[in-house]
């Protein structure tokens, strides 16, 4: 049981994640982004990793031109 909550998931799963939340309701605030992922990530990371992990899946998202921040908050690109 331990092996499961220590494994980690495809990094393309979280941002489909982050991506469906964002379709479903148009704008997520970072603390919203980090309650839908933070706790699906594996148990062997600590809490700043956990953190900059949802920082790096959301640069990432950013840089292929599917989300884009808006203040405080993200949104899917008007691109799409």
């Amino acid at each position: 049981m331990q092996y499961i909550h220590n494994r980690a998931l495809d990094d393309q799963y979280y941002k489909e994640l982050i991506l469906a939340y964002l379709e479903k309701f148009g704008t997520a605030k970072r603390v919203d982004i980090n309650g839908l992922v933070l706790d699906k990530l594996p148990n062997v990371l600590d809490e700043t990793q956990k953190y900059n992990k949802v920082k790096n899946l959301l640069q990432a998202l950013k840089q292929k031109g599917l989300i884009e921040s808006e203040g405080k908050s993200w949104r899917m690109s008007k691109k799409i």
